[in-house]
């Protein structure tokens, strides 16, 4: 059969074999049962039931009938620009440079603000009223059920599944349910105590930016005909006081160094200072005031 070298479908110990190897060579060599041959055909079993997972050993007797390579164009001016647009190899390589820098900035931001939140919600010391923790609990407890059942799933199986007793099981809720509450309250707070705001305009902007970027248009536009605005205004709102907490951090390495976290140009035109055709203008005719203003502490990335 055709087998690629270093696929890994057989063994290690096969692919380290073929290297080297030419058409009409024949050998031998003793080496494990592939996991998917070996499941195939069957494990053997012991007098309880246990099935026995020494690693059986085979001799292979390889004959190599033909070896073919990948041809593979040359990755030069003229194939950059018949296949992918570009006028040149180099233009090619440094938009996808930017691309993968702008990947890994937004994921290294999005870590940035879930680790930021989570910290402060472990040093958060706040008494939360049980009757409201007990029917948090209570919800996620629902929901979670109602997933199961959706799923055909029994709850007894899935304490199997995950080891752990329904004890374990609502300690467990009990924390989340205490957790998002926490994060609730701060996030509430922070709107609150900067005047953070979200209006119908940033509502339209963010579906008609998530159309453009989408690789069917036409599909998320149906899709976001029928979206909860107020929800997503909620969500809106909720993901700028997070970004602004993630603001007023430095983030540092394992060796407690100041690292950079670009924060992302979106993220920034959140928080830049807006004005109104109708505000106050002061005798320089600047406004008298701007609708909001972050500044981000020890932040050098932001010059």
């Amino acid at each position: 059969f055709s087998y690629e070298v270093g696929s890994g479908r057989l063994t290690d110990e096969v692919d380290k074999s073929l290297l080297g190897r030419c058409a009409e060579d024949e050998y031998e060599i003793d080496g494990p049962i592939p996991d998917w041959f070996a499941s195939d055909t069957g494990a053997q079993e012991t007098d309880d039931g246990a099935a026995e997972h020494d690693e059986p050993v085979v001799r292979y007797r390889i004959r190599v009938v033909e070896v073919q390579a990948r041809s593979l164009p040359d990755l030069d001016d003229d194939w950059a620009s018949e296949y992918t647009g570009h006028d040149s190899l180099e233009e090619l390589r440094e938009e996808m440079r930017e691309e993968i820098e702008e990947e890994r900035n937004t994921m290294q931001w999005d870590m940035l603000v879930s680790e930021t939140v989570k910290e402060l919600i472990d040093d958060l010391e706040l008494e939360l009223p049980e009757r409201l923790e007990t029917a948090q609990t209570e919800m996620l407890l629902h929901n979670h059920m109602h997933l199961l059942e959706e799923n055909k799933i029994d709850y007894q199986t899935y304490l199997d599944s995950t080891e752990q007793d329904h004890e374990q099981f609502i300690d467990q809720l009990r924390w989340r349910a205490a957790a998002g509450l926490k994060t609730r309250i701060l996030l509430e707070s922070v709107i609150e105590s900067q005047g953070l705001a979200v209006d119908d305009a940033d509502v339209t902007e963010f579906l008609e930016d998530a159309v453009r970027s989408a690789n069917d248009p036409q599909a998320v536009r149906q899709q976001t005909q029928g979206v909860d605005r107020d929800q997503l205004k909620t969500d809106l709102l909720t993901a700028r006081a997070r970004a602004f907490l993630a603001m007023q951090v430095q983030p540092v390495d394992s060796q407690g160094d100041p690292v950079s976290v670009p924060v992302p140009a979106r993220v920034r035109a959140w928080f830049e200072p807006v004005s109104q055709p109708d505000q106050m203008l002061n005798p320089d005719g600047q406004p008298t005031e701007t609708l909001y203003e972050a500044e981000v502490i020890d932040d050098p990335y932001l010059d």
